[in-house]
């Protein structure tokens, strides 16, 4: 059962009414502040990634642009993407982050400033990117770490190794054809750590590109 009601309020969003779509996700038709009218999915409003029609994030952009000025730096374009990935449906990989539950902490979500601090607090550079030490936890600071692209890559292509040692019955290519899915995804998948029998099970997420 939803946790989103009729007349709950969600950043500058009220619920007007829950309307289940043919796939069965909730969405619902809520009104902005500014009298704005849209359908919001739920999972957006109970994680507080959708708070507004748009005129929330126009007025945090203002602020923060005055505040740091980095929104052309590297580490803010990590920070945007970082977020995409755990919350933006149609981001290319959100089946493997936010998709599996991977979330970003309240205070780094919130704020490009408490993630900067700490990422230049725990070795940040340009040629280090950011990891999760475990695969299946959030970006926090306990679980994160920086370290070289090359390693990233290493330990990635360990994920796929650990697997392929194992002789699958077939190739991959072959058992994710079976499974109607592209050999990227369930290459990614064993990266990520999901054993092959969860990964060939574990349902693709379909979206449709919107008409605009």
């Amino acid at each position: 059962m939803s946790k989103v009601q009729e007349n709950d309020l969600f950043g500058r969003w009220k619920v007007l009414k829950r309307n289940p779509d043919k796939r069965m996700h909730w969405w619902c038709e809520c009104q902005c502040d500014l009298k704005t009218i849209r359908s919001v999915y739920h999972s957006g409003l109970i994680s507080g990634y959708s708070k507004s029609c748009g005129c929330y994030q126009k007025e945090w952009v203002a602020n923060n642009r005055r505040t740091h000025n980095e929104t052309r730096t590297r580490l803010y374009n990590i920070w945007c993407h970082m977020k995409a990935r755990c919350y933006i449906i149609k981001n290319s990989s959100y089946e493997n982050y936010g998709g599996r539950g991977i979330t970003v902490c309240k205070e780094w979500r919130e704020s490009y400033e408490t993630f900067r601090d700490w990422a230049l607090d725990n070795g940040y550079n340009k040629g280090l990117t950011i990891e999760r030490e475990d695969n299946n936890g959030n970006y926090e600071p306990n679980n994160c770490i920086w370290i070289p692209r090359s390693d990233q890559v290493k330990n990635r292509r360990a994920q796929v190794n650990k697997y392929l040692q194992g002789r699958p019955p077939e190739p991959l290519s072959h058992l994710a054809k079976k499974a109607n899915m592209h050999l990227t995804t369930l290459i990614n998948r064993l990266r990520l750590g999901q054993t092959l029998k969860e990964a060939l099970s574990t349902p693709v997420r379909r979206y449709k590109r919107s008409a605009d």
